[in-house]
């Protein structure tokens, strides 16, 4: 954890406890004490002395900040916010402050805000290594690749001693379609962390980027060697096997991938696919369901799961997700084509179909789906809209998790020493 500012950090509790029976209304020594427990991993009596401390001086910033450290630790994510930004209030060029309220609200969900955060402390501190580290990861992850690199250019002496930083600049030069640099990096890499899955596994999938499968399979496989649970190495693995027709193995990777890393989504992506093909519904409907647990809003889990509800005749529910999808992203042409068959097949409207079978061929004519919307504009003019044209969604595809690599680095953490 992170040490505050102006707290006695070698006392022990019962030295604290004898300060604060001399001094009961001094918040200092409310504070001290709560550093003291925290010391021998008191946790919950170390809460109580922070509380204290903010009864006995509600403007105690050392004391604001750990308590907002506490909040934290219990998952208290919104309660450590508000403490962290009232320490803030107090004390605003504490950089550690600011560092910490940052990773709070990313996992509140606000990564614009904690981008914020963030930069506000590498502002009050350039000498610390993980505000500028998670600067590049949030700005990578919010889309903005340049500005991900202009900040990785600025730390680029932590190359040579963090693997994480390593993989967010080939992940960031990859983005941007500077290839050889990125594999120049990535051989460097691999070289100076050959015991780092994380390593293996990003330069691997940069190899399968680039269409060398036989070194991403060596990579991935090394990786495997190090970690089996190495969560990228594993979607590596699969989607190489998907590739090749060995739809079991793919399988069976995919699935390790799901218990990998609970939180991540793809694997599901993948195993949709894999359901579909096969006309596997009840599949289908696990993981889509479990996909979309993790991520809400994913396009492509939001068809699969419309598809499942078409074929169970919940021809609302479909009509539902499938709005979701051209509202977050309306250049997704599969939602364009599967919302125009359920005006036509459930609602016998091509007026309502139309406008989406124009945009599916606008957005790719020359694509199966686009073929198909033509086709199906061509049956609506003979007035052919009141029969089960396509009582299905034939639409095959599938998903690609390599136009962009991966960025297997820590999850947000705290700046600071325990």
């Amino acid at each position: 954890m992170v040490e505050g500012r102006g707290e006695v950090m070698s006392a022990s509790v019962d030295e604290m406890l004898s300060r604060v029976r001399r001094t009961p209304d001094d918040a200092e020594a409310y504070c001290a004490l709560g550093r003291a427990f925290e010391a021998e991993s008191r946790f919950a009596a170390a809460f109580q002395s922070y509380a204290a401390a903010m009864e006995k001086d509600a403007n105690h910033a050392p004391a604001a900040f750990h308590m907002g450290m506490m909040l934290f630790m219990a998952g208290e994510y919104e309660d450590a916010a508000a403490m962290l930004g009232h320490s803030l209030e107090l004390d605003p060029d504490n950089a550690v402050g600011w560092n910490n309220l940052g990773v709070a609200l990313e996992f509140m969900g606000q990564p614009q805000s904690a981008l914020t955060a963030f930069t506000e402390a590498y502002a009050f501190d350039a000498t610390m290594d993980e505000p500028p580290i998670h600067m590049a990861r949030l700005r990578f992850a919010l889309g903005d690749i340049q500005g991900a690199l202009d900040v990785l250019d600025e730390i680029k002496h932590l190359e040579s001693s963090r693997v994480d930083v390593c993989v967010l600049r080939v992940s960031t030069l990859s983005a941007l379609r500077r290839f050889e640099e990125a594999a120049t990096l990535a051989d460097l890499m691999v070289g100076r962390f050959p015991g780092e899955a994380r390593a293996l596994s990003v330069a691997g999938q940069l190899r399968l980027l680039m269409g060398d499968v036989g070194r991403a399979s060596e990579l991935f496989d090394d990786a495997l060697a190090v970690d089996e649970g190495a969560y990228d190495a594993l979607i590596g693995v699969g989607s190489i096997a998907l590739d090749k027709g060995d739809v079991e193995k793919a399988r069976l990777y995919f699935e390790r991938a799901t218990r990998a890393d609970d939180a991540r989504f793809e694997p599901y992506l993948y195993l949709c696919t894999i359901a579909f093909d096969k006309s596997d519904f009840r599949a289908l409907a696990r993981w889509s369901a479990e996909g979309l647990e993790r991520a809400p809003i994913h396009s492509g889990l939001l068809f699969f799961s419309s598809i499942v509800m078409r074929n169970a005749g919940n021809n609302e529910g479909a009509e539902k997700s499938l709005k979701l999808i051209i509202e977050t992203n309306p250049a997704y042409q599969p939602a364009r084509f599967g919302l125009a068959k359920i005006y036509l097949d459930f609602y016998g409207d091509d007026q309502l179909a139309r406008p989406h079978l124009e945009e599916s061929i606008r957005i790719d004519e020359n694509s199966n789906i686009g073929q198909q919307s033509i086709e199906l504009l061509n049956q609506i003019a003979q007035g052919l809209i009141h029969k089960p044209l396509l009582p299905t969604l034939p639409v095959r595809f599938r998903p690609s998790v390599h136009r962009r690599l991966p960025l297997p680095v820590n999850r947000p953490g705290f700046a600071g020493g325990s």
